[in-house]
């Protein structure tokens, strides 16, 4: 039995002192029995530092693997970055922490590593790494180890909350496409998306500072010509644009003015009106006629032509609207008294009456000459009954549905509207026929 053990021990030093001799890094042979990882947990605050080594008393088990590793527990205030860094004398193999969750400590979130070989910071006097990772609001394990085993010198670790960086995906502009007149400004608002990106900042920029410069969102009108503004994030260059355009120097309208201010027109005849643009070189020398009656009084251009007896204003307006100048019109009808005297003084004479079936008279008159487009009015009745009447501009008429064996009195006579009344000549001599 003796034999035995000591063939064993001789086999173990003999494989110690082979490794050593190649030198590869002894792994320790531990007697303890690894306690959970999480019996071992300090809490840590974030944004601190702790300074720690690790010995027997750090060996422990976490889940299916075994480390001396120093473990701290941290509570996330939000959704953030952990920040972590290290700074050790401590060089050799690479050195890692591994980020378990409190609520379930058999789950690894990540693993965060050094390089396998780190360099010597002279601006920190020491070896130094530093990691970060994306974590949920929430409890956590972090569980700190060197790769080859214990670590007997001091290392310091720190580890703080960072706000996560919201980057602008888009900016909106207010405007597409502004006018500007010269000399004048309009102020841009660029709007960033999403609203709670980390840095909002946008830089403006005009592509020709001789058209139109910006400062600030507010763009002033240099000189005639179209440039473009646009409005970059100073993130991630992500940017905007609004085209601006400045046109010439125009010259106002100050005044409009008709030459007479009223005027006296018959039905049918036509005035015309002329209006003045002061100043004479204004940009818009159009002008816009408009008449409060057109039916009394119509224009265009200026030309006013009399309708109907009474009284119209023409407006002659600028073309921005915003000056004007008027003119009364009178429209009177024309003296027609020859008119009116030549179809009271017609006679219509009836040529014939005709029985063109039992019920039907065709009656045949004289044409008035003396009037033009004259019209006939043809009155009739049946023995001493009420006298009918129809109305035609033709010099033959046909009488329908009459009474058959009736006796009818027939008289015609010429009538015309002037000026708005009816006059009438005189009757035609009563003719007289029998329906069948």
């Amino acid at each position: 039995m003796k034999n035995k053990i000591f063939t064993k021990t001789m086999v173990v030093l003999t494989l110690a002192i082979s490794i050593l001799l190649s030198g590869i890094p002894v792994l320790t042979v531990h007697a303890a029995t690894p306690v959970n990882y999480v019996d071992n947990a300090v809490d840590f605050s974030l944004g601190t530092s702790q300074t720690f080594s690790t010995g027997d008393a750090d060996y422990v088990k976490i889940n299916s693997a075994r480390a001396h590793a120093k473990v701290f527990k941290i509570k996330m205030p939000k959704q953030g970055i952990l920040k972590c860094s290290l700074l050790t004398q401590t060089t050799g193999n690479s050195w890692k922490i591994k980020i378990l969750s409190v609520e379930k400590p058999d789950v690894e979130i990540t693993t965060l590593a050094s390089k396998e070989t780190l360099s010597y910071d002279s601006s920190k006097d020491g070896y130094f790494f530093e990691s970060s990772t994306s974590l949920d609001k929430g409890e956590y394990y972090c569980c700190i180890y060197f790769v080859g085993g214990r670590v007997t010198k001091p290392s310091t670790l720190t580890m703080m909350y960072v706000e996560p960086t919201v980057a602008v995906t888009d900016i909106v502009m207010d405007s597409e496409n502004i006018t500007i007149e010269q000399g004048s400004s309009h102020r841009l608002t660029a709007t960033v998306f999403p609203t709670n990106a980390t840095n909002p900042s946008i830089t403006w920029k005009s592509e020709n500072n001789a058209v139109a410069t910006v400062s600030d969102g507010i763009v002033s009108a240099v000189a005639s010509g179209t440039t473009r503004i646009i409005a970059t994030s100073v993130d991630g260059g992500v940017s905007a644009s609004c085209t601006v355009t400045v046109p010439e120097l125009r010259i106002p309208v100050n005044d409009i003015q008709i030459n007479t201010a009223s005027m006296k027109l018959i039905v049918g005849e036509t005035g015309t009106l002329q209006a003045s643009i002061d100043p004479l070189n204004a940009d818009e020398q159009g002008v816009i006629w408009t008449s409060s009656a057109p039916e009394v009084a119509s224009v265009s251009n200026g030309i006013v032509t009399g309708k109907l007896a009474g009284k119209a204003i023409i407006t002659a307006t600028s073309e921005d609207g915003i000056h004007s100048a008027s003119c009364t019109v009178v429209v009177g009808n024309p003296d027609r008294t020859k008119e009116i005297n030549a179809v009271k003084k017609s006679r219509v004479k009836i040529k014939s009456l005709v029985r063109k079936s039992k019920r039907k008279i065709t009656v045949k008159y004289s044409k008035i000459s003396s009037v033009d487009n004259v019209r006939y009015q043809i009155a009739y009745r049946a023995g001493k009954g009420k006298w009918k009447t129809i109305k035609t501009s033709k010099t033959t008429k046909t009488l329908k549905s009459l009474a058959r064996k009736k006796t009818y009195t027939i008289r015609v006579r010429s009538y015309k509207v002037i000026n708005g009344n009816t006059y009438y000549g005189k009757w035609s001599a009563k003719k007289r026929i029998k329906t069948r």
